[in-house]
């Protein structure tokens, strides 16, 4: 899988003959050959970063880590989704910096992770300007009196 150009069946198929010990060291060579720097063609990053979000394994879940700093738009938010679906509250300060981030342009990866934290409940306070940001992000929502953003009735329906 290190010199492929794709890994995903590669990943798929380790899934299958694997237990999470025995997966693991691969994964974390995985990780460091596919490092949060600038890469040509970022598909493999994706792809490992992609199976890392769907793992049950708490380290894949710190592995992904390092890639909310990608270069890349697209790896930076299938690492979004990876660290809300894996539900770890190490992720919640990671994600609130990215969101309050003014360098970060992707809309799409502030928007996500607004509904995230709006689903997992997390608690937001102490993240700079985030209730402009949540208000401007999820129209209607607010942040309530324990700092977790409530979403308005017509944004939970979308």
């Amino acid at each position: 899988m290190r010199q492929a150009e794709s890994i995903a069946w590669g990943l798929r198929l380790l899934g299958e003959v694997a237990n999470d010990e025995e997966a693991w060291p691969l994964l974390a060579r995985l990780c460091e050959a596919n490092d949060n720097n600038y890469t040509r063609d970022p598909s493999k990053k994706n792809q490992l970063v992609h199976h890392l979000g769907e793992q049950k394994d708490a380290r894949a879940g710190v592995a992904l880590l390092p890639y909310l700093e990608d270069v890349d738009e697209g790896v930076r938010f299938t690492a979004v989704e990876g660290l809300l679906r894996h539900k770890q509250e190490a992720a919640r300060a990671p994600l609130l910096t990215l969101l309050a981030n003014e360098k970060e342009e992707s809309r799409r990866i502030k928007r996500r992770i607004a509904e995230g934290l709006a689903e997992l409940g997390w608690d937001v306070r102490g993240a700079a300007s985030i209730e402009k940001l949540i208000a401007d992000l999820l129209p209607g929502s607010r942040i309530d009196n324990h700092g977790r953003v409530r979403r308005s009735d017509k944004e939970s329906a979308r």
